[in-house]
């Protein structure tokens, strides 16, 4: 007996090393294979043209975004105005309701005024039974020429899918979940690959974890990577095995699965291999291979590998195609609840396909699908689990009941571990690896854009701490799946997102969180015990340039004063510059002065920003130096939507008689382009303030040094060497008004003027 357990132990020590070996060198081969695309990828980004496809490529096959949404009631909107928003000339929105149980439908019509029609369809895929159809009467982007909403019973998702794919009318169609961030020139890169291959049957685009990422309008501001374990891991495994490895099997021509937050198909295909499988569909052909009313957990794998056995078996060419690019983003679950549902889901998606598609298991038949693809998936994916817990769970307990040498037991272990690690590495390698994307060779990349070398460390730690417990948890979850398949578990096991928060959005809620906390609590009894005294202020200036429109820009401020406690205040601005109006809130804080002087910090931020910038954070101070001198510090900086500008000024107050003051202040600029390029200018600015009897205030200003002319469209550094002279004035008007009035000369001319004439008015309440 014992010959009998030290032999079955001998096979097991054996079948993991080599599981292990085989593991590992698969997939550094499917890597190497997929260093190719992504290098050839990044490099070309220099060189798109996408700009020119709108009005120089007649080939643009119209694209239809088909979205199925099930109690998606506070996302919903704001992902189709994102999805609006994506360039490309000719789309198509379809979404489906799928029978949600609050008010998806009802939101969507209202937010674009849509009302019921009798849209035409092609009944081509049987579905739950539609209620009604809608199309919207609001004026939609030039680029969208169909808005419609599709309102029909509980199916799910692939039913809702099959829905969609009746209703639209383009010939290619693009899935997409309805809480996922498209990349705006997502859908130009697809088609440049439909273009150069022909035989294309559907392409995927690699998914982006947005987690930490910076997001705001929908869209991803900065890649970032997370910090957070679970986040991290499956930010690494995102970048291992959807992204390189599929796009290792798509230069092998085997890929079998895509991601079905982002895949596009051509429709006709898709439809003649039955679509999505829901088990309502009457086609012969779904019967014959899967069998009649059966239903999938994983329907983006399923269909592909469905049509890959319909090719091969009717002698066509229909290649699936990945690009290793990002072009669409979304959010991984961050607690173990969730993540264990979906990772059971897709295990048991993937029992069930390979059960149903067995047939193609080691048949050159079907090619490589057939005799690589589909055997990985058999060996790494669905048997994986049980040789890894052996070597897991198992030798570490018979090593420690003396069953086996713990030196074999720490090797095998080590070499399980070891062989995840090294592909980690190899992914991480890869895909942070800078290349040169421009012509000239100034700007670099790498495939997920987070650059910093803080990213870096934090990919390469990870690449150790995945193996160091979170391996091992979904190799639990994948076993348990496994148990769950054999009892009939089939439900969807969808588990709650937290939504995406931009990290302005997160500084402005804490921020506004403290000046309401700061706020006056009680009556203005209380107030005045307190020394806090609120106040109102209006502020109203136009600026206009000669033969130039005028500027406005308004504010309206609350604020609470108090010498002793911290000040806080808040407001909302507008500002109108030609045919464009921004908008945004001011909150800001000082603490009480003190004898050596004082201080106080302010941010600005805008939710659409057109001129203006999104978002500024500012911070000044005043310090004594010695009897009626004083130095002055500021420091700004500004985001705006292709530039970051950071602003530094310091200098020396001297307050004279009468109230008079004068202030000398050396300013420097740096500004950074989205295109890469910098620009650094410096310069010199001084101020006299000679305040009149009657309240009539008077300033001086005399300017000389850079200036950077910030052009909403501009791209490259403008630097601008000028001297200014202006006089500002400050009158007393009736009802406690203040009128604000005065004028400015630039040399060198600006524009088709160097005079800036300023006109505005205050009031406190």
């Amino acid at each position: 007996m014992n010959e009998v357990l030290d032999l079955l132990l001998r096979f097991l020590e054996g079948l993991v090393v080599a599981y292990s070996v085989a593991y590992v060198s698969i997939n550094a081969v499917l890597i190497g294979l997929a260093y190719r695309p992504v290098v050839d990828r990044i490099r070309s980004r220099g060189f798109d043209d996408f700009d020119l496809m709108d009005d120089h490529d007649s080939t643009l096959p119209p694209i239809a975004i088909v979205v199925s949404a099930y109690n998606e009631e506070t996302t919903i909107v704001e992902s189709v105005r994102s999805l609006m928003a994506v360039d490309y000339r000719s789309l198509e929105l379809v979404i489906v309701n799928d029978g949600s149980s609050d008010g998806t439908a009802e939101v969507l019509r209202r937010a674009f005024r849509m009302r019921r029609r009798d849209v035409a369809t092609r009944e081509d895929l049987r579905t739950a039974e539609v209620r009604a159809c809608y199309e919207s009467l609001d004026r939609l982007p030039a680029q969208v020429q169909r808005f419609v909403l599709v309102d029909k019973e509980n199916g799910g998702r692939a039913d809702g899918l099959n829905a969609g794919l009746n209703f639209c009318t383009s010939p290619y169609f693009l899935t997409v979940d309805a809480d996922c961030i498209v990349e705006p020139t997502a859908l130009k890169q697809v088609t440049r690959l439909l273009q150069t291959n022909p035989d294309v049957a559907a392409i995927g685009g690699q998914v982006g974890v947005v987690n930490a990422c910076e997001v705001e309008g929908g869209r991803i501001l900065r890649p970032r990577i997370p910090r957070r374990w679970l986040a991290l891991c499956q930010t690494l495994e995102y970048l291992r095995a959807f992204s390189l490895l599929r796009a290792g099997f798509s230069r092998a021509h085997a890929l079998v699965i895509l991601s079905g937050a982002f895949m596009v198909f051509r429709r006709e295909l898709a439809i003649e291999v039955g679509g999505f499988l829901t088990g309502r569909s009457p086609s012969r052909l779904l019967h014959e291979y899967v069998g009649e009313g059966q239903t999938t957990v994983c329907e983006d794998m399923e269909i592909v590998v469905r049509l890959h056995r319909f090719a091969y078996e009717n002698g066509q060419r229909a290649r699936i195609l990945h690009t290793p690019l990002p072009l669409v983003w979304t959010e991984v679950p961050e607690d173990l609840a969730s993540l264990a549902k979906q990772r059971g889901r897709w295990h048991r998606g993937l029992i069930e396909i390979l059960r149903r598609h067995r047939k193609m298991l080691f048949d050159p038949t079907y090619g490589r699908v057939g005799v690589f693809s589909l055997p990985y998936f058999l060996w790494f994916e669905l048997l994986g689990p049980y040789i890894e817990a052996f070597g897991f769970f198992v030798l570490p307990l018979l090593a420690l009941t003396g069953r086996l040498s713990p030196f074999h037991a720490l090797l095998i272990t080590s070499i399980a571990v070891g062989s995840g690690m090294i592909q980690s590495l190899l992914a991480v390698l890869v895909s942070t690896l800078m290349l040169p994307s421009s012509p000239a060779g100034h700007r670099m990349d790498s495939l997920i854009g987070a650059d910093s070398w803080r990213d870096r460390a934090v990919l390469f730690a990870g690449s150790f701490l995945t193996e160091m417990g979170y391996r091992q948890l979904t190799v639990w979850w994948r076993l348990r799946a496994t148990l769950d398949y054999l009892r009939g578990h089939d439900s969807w096991d969808k588990f709650e997102r937290k939504g995406f928060r931009s990290a302005v959005t997160t500084t402005l809620i804490a921020l506004l969180g403290v000046v309401l906390a700061l706020g006056p609590r009680n009556s203005s009894a209380s107030e005045a015990s307190e020394g806090t005294r609120p106040e109102a202020l209006v502020i109203v200036t136009g600026e206009r340039r000669d033969q130039q429109p005028v500027s406005w820009w308004t504010e309206s401020i609350v604020q609470w004063k108090n010498p002793r406690k911290i000040s806080h205040w808040t407001g909302v601005y507008r500002a109108d510059r030609a045919n464009s109006t921004d908008y945004g809130i001011i909150l800001g804080m000082a603490p009480p002065r003190a004898k050596w002087g004082g201080m106080g910090a302010e941010l600005r931020v805008s939710s659409g920003a057109d001129f203006s910038p999104l978002w500024s954070a500012s911070a000044e101070g005043e310090f004594g130096l010695w009897r009626r001198w004083t130095a002055s510090a500021r420091l700004l900086h500004s985001h705006y939507p292709a530039l970051d500008v950071d602003r530094w000024s310091a200098g020396v107050v001297t307050y004279l008689k009468w109230n008079w003051w004068w202030s000398n202040l050396f300013e420097m600029q740096r500004s950074r382009f989205e295109s890469g390029e910098r620009d650094f200018i410096a310069g010199w600015e001084s101020k006299l303030s000679t305040p009149l009897p009657h309240g009539i205030g008077l300033r001086w200003l005399w300017q000389r040094g850079g200036e950077s002319y910030l052009v909403r469209t501009s791209s490259t550094a403008r630097d601008i060497r000028a001297t200014t002279f202006g006089v500002q004035a400050d009158l007393p008007v009736r009802g406690g008004w203040r009128l604000l009035t005065g004028i400015d000369h630039r040399s060198p001319d600006r524009g088709p003027s160097n005079r800036y004439w300023h006109l505005g008015f205050r009031r406190t309440f």
